[in-house]
């Protein structure tokens, strides 16, 4: 039973076969005062559950209603009522039955009396993607035992256009839940892990029949997992249904991480963060999309659902940008000017055909000093070939073989990549109103000619024309760089070849 301290209002909790029969009673007991308005309403709630966190303890440990309270917040349940025991001991609250398992769930995890299952889709299995899941099962155990975070992978989806969704064949969470693994997503899509192969989507060997059709024949190796051991299946839907194997309203919290560039997935955020799905994204084509996209992402981000919309490796990759940037707008600190490297195709380019001085004796240093932990052959061609510039047109080569450059070199020649990098940016200064991606690529120093040919028919004339320019800034004791900049003061953003002094 719970009164409001105002006395406007009783509510009680009973059973479901006497909801009907209580509340004709208090028609019939009270239906002069009900017919003169003294008394507005009376509802029936079904149907409902009874959650309540008891201990002996509890009269002597100051914070238990707020933690109580607050995991039911935290977990988006809506609390219909609360009642209190004059012992201090119990603390009840009524909430729709739809909502009583995440609920139990979100307290349990509060007070420490399981872990906290956390649901986890991903969409874009590129290199980031794969290496994604990797770490996402290499680390779950330790999550789980050093913060009681348990991290259960329930839905992979290729890219954008893929129909093919891998999801867990066990849906339910629990101490020992299951979670795809990059084995199992290679066995059942790449054939790649070291199960069933290539045989569910690929297609296994057909042979004929006697009687002329054609029979499906499946082999497993000595290390093969037979169908019933792997944890995952294939079902269709694509993006549109992904949130659906992600989301549960069992399960109080549920991530998304976007590992695309696809417009088609960014333009699924708001929608999904409306479900109550954090996102991680890598993609920033929603922020720098349409102000239609982009209007929706704020909506939903401001919801009265608590998500959250995670975009720092959108800018920068590995690089902390937008917390910094955020650390210091909440120290009260005002941000005049940005400048920097954003891409890394055109970084990495302009390093090859205007190399620095002393870059192959830093290199051989960092290698030595570090005993072997450094090796510059990962992000540099072999140390010996570091001495001489090359042309643009091996450069760009060098940078699509290392999986620098995005598939078509355009989006980085002509500053797309970058812009959109920028326009995440903008958000976060408040100058996202007045920018989208073109306006930034025409106050740039573009090295396309705005889609109007391919790099192919451009690749001659781009190897001499910056060719020209290396010389022409050396003859000043220089190297062109690719540099953006962000004038706060003056609201203006641009990207531009900067010659830069060599030391």
């Amino acid at each position: 039973i719970s009164q409001a301290s105002s006395e406007h209002s009783i509510t009680f909790a009973t059973t479901m076969v006497q909801a009907n029969v209580a509340k004709g009673a208090i028609e019939e007991e009270f239906h002069k005062e009900i017919k003169q308005n003294h008394i507005s309403t009376i509802d029936v709630v079904a149907p409902c559950s009874i959650i309540a966190a008891v201990g002996d303890g509890m009269h002597l440990t100051t914070g238990v209603a707020g933690r109580f309270f607050s995991a039911l917040g935290d977990a988006k349940i809506n609390v219909l009522a609360i009642s209190q025991g004059s012992s201090e001991r119990n603390i009840s609250a009524v909430v729709l039955e739809s909502e009583s398992t995440r609920a139990l769930r979100a307290i349990h995890a509060a007070f420490r009396l399981s872990h906290t299952n956390v649901r986890v889709g991903v969409v874009g299995m590129s290199e980031v993607g794969e290496s994604l899941l990797k770490l996402l099962g290499a680390q779950r155990q330790k999550l789980k035992t050093a913060f009681e975070i348990d991290l259960q992978v329930c839905a992979i989806l290729k890219d954008g256009d893929t129909s093919d969704i891998v999801v867990l064949k066990n849906q339910l969470g629990g101490v020992e839940a299951d979670s795809i693994t990059a084995a199992e997503y290679n066995d059942l899509v790449v054939g790649t892990g070291t199960g069933m192969g290539a045989s569910l989507l690929l297609g296994a060997p057909l042979t004929a029949a006697a009687d002329g059709t054609a029979a499906l024949s499946v082999t497993f190796d000595e290390k093969s997992k037979s169908s019933e051991q792997i944890s995952a299946k294939v079902v269709q839907g694509g993006l549109e249904n992904l949130a659906t194997h992600v989301f549960s309203e069992d399960n109080a919290h549920s991530i998304i991480f976007d590992c695309t560039g696809d417009v088609s997935v960014g333009e699924k955020h708001a929608d999904w963060l409306t479900m109550g799905i954090h996102i991680v994204t890598a993609n920033n084509t929603a922020l720098s999309g349409s102000k239609i996209v982009r209007d929706a992402i704020k909506k939903a981000e401001h919801s009265s659902r608590k998500v959250h919309y995670l975009r720092e490796v959108a800018v920068g990759g590995g690089l902390p940008i937008v917390r910094t940037l955020r650390d210091l707008h909440s120290s009260g600190d005002h941000i005049r000017r940005i400048d920097g490297i954003l891409s890394v195709s055109m970084s990495y380019i302009m390093h090859r055909i205007a190399p620095p001085p002393g870059v192959y004796e830093c290199s051989a240093y960092d290698e030595k000093s570090t005993m072997g932990a450094y090796r510059d052959d990962k992000s540099m061609p072999p140390a010996a070939n570091q001495r001489a510039a090359c042309s643009f047109s091996q450069a760009v080569k060098e940078a699509t073989g290392l999986g620098l450059m995005e598939e078509d070199p355009l989006k980085d020649l002509d500053n797309e990549y970058t812009a959109r990098c920028l326009m995440v940016l903008a958000r976060e200064l408040g100058m996202d109103e007045d920018y989208d991606v073109s306006k930034i690529q025409a106050r740039s120093d573009s090295l396309a000619d705005g889609g109007k040919r391919t790099y192919s028919e451009m690749e001659a004339e781009l190897s001499a024309r910056m060719k020209s320019r290396v010389e022409a800034a050396a003859a000043k004791g220089c190297v062109p760089r690719h540099v953006f900049s962000v004038d706060v003061k003056r609201k203006v953003i641009s990207i531009n070849i900067v010659d830069v002094p060599f030391n």
